[in-house]
């Protein structure tokens, strides 16, 4: 598969990766990276998640 346009996603030339695609939408997709980037990219979101509930227990009592 080759992209089109000129893309600078930080990947090295060869590297392989998971690529999941709608089958009725193939515009549709998502470029996997490896399991540290996937978990990375939740932290803020739990981090946000501790602040939301901290803020709500004060706000609440």
């Amino acid at each position: 598969m080759t992209a089109h346009g000129s893309v600078n996603n930080g990947y090295p030339f060869g590297y392989e990766l998971d690529v999941l695609y709608d089958p009725n939408k193939p515009k549709r997709c998502f470029i996997g990276g490896t399991k540290v980037q996937t978990i990375a990219a939740f932290i803020p979101g739990f981090i946000g998640m501790i602040f939301f509930l901290i803020g709500a227990v004060i706000f609440l009592f």
